[in-house]
């Protein structure tokens, strides 16, 4: 176990050392954020009806969704992986007395854990001193700020290894563009990134909250905006350890 703790702090020292890469994405993620309040604001308020989500709830939950964006994107910013595969490389660390899945999944948590820490931490500060109607709230209590950052880390986990599907998919393709591509896109719509899963029709959001993608970051995402009652938050990190 200590080799692959040994692993993960080396990637994670490795990822933190690109701190004008993480300036640049503060500025991005910032902007992203605030853009999307601004239209989320301007749509609330030209049709103040019913809606699947309150506004603050709503505003909260675009925060956090760029503020972790570092743990939970899959576009794959350590290609070094899929590097040594496609290449033959990796026959070198099937040789270590080491084990190859436990080493990579380290590695791509501490890639992600660095991320979060230099772009996340940062937006979440931001988010916390902006005006009135345009900040990040806190829970309404003191337990499902707790049960988020519980569904945070299991979330952050299962992403991991959706992610190590991948690895072992490429091992068996001529080119992994395509199936990382696919593999973004389905997950970025499945997990609740390009709109939140209470959005969806009610059909087809419980189908989509069985999937594995959803047990990344709709999960937390939704615990913190008080979207979930108590037997929903018991049942969604079931389902997260399910999945892991």
């Amino acid at each position: 176990m200590k080799k692959y703790i040994s692993f993960l702090r080396l990637r994670f020292n490795m990822s933190l050392q690109y701190r004008v890469v993480a300036f640049t994405g503060i500025i991005t993620n910032f902007c992203w954020a605030l853009m999307k309040v601004i239209l989320f604001r301007t749509i609330y308020q030209s049709n103040p009806g019913n809606h699947a989500m309150p506004l603050q709830s709503m505003i909260s939950y675009l925060w956090l969704l760029e503020a972790f964006q570092g743990m939970f994107h899959n576009w794959f910013s350590d290609g070094d992986t899929f590097e040594s595969i496609q290449n033959g490389n990796v026959v070198y660390e099937l040789c270590r007395p080491i084990n190859l899945y436990n080493m990579w999944f380290a590695k791509h948590l501490g890639n992600r854990l660095a991320q979060t820490v230099l772009r996340g931490m940062p937006i979440l500060f931001i988010g916390f001193l902006m005006p009135k109607g345009y900040r990040l709230s806190m829970p309404d209590s003191f337990a499902k700020l707790f049960t988020f950052l519980l569904a945070l880390c299991l979330g952050a986990l299962v992403n991991c290894a959706l992610c190590m599907l991948i690895y072992m998919f490429s091992f068996f393709t001529i080119s992994v563009y395509g199936i990382r591509q696919l593999f973004n896109t389905v997950s970025q719509f499945l997990s609740g990134v390009i709109l939140p899963l209470a959005f969806f029709p009610k059909g087809l959001r419980a189908l989509v909250e069985l999937l594995p993608f959803a047990s990344t970051l709709n999960a937390p995402l939704m615990i913190y905006s008080n979207q979930m009652s108590r037997v929903e938050i018991i049942r969604m990190v079931s389902l997260q350890i399910f999945w892991l």
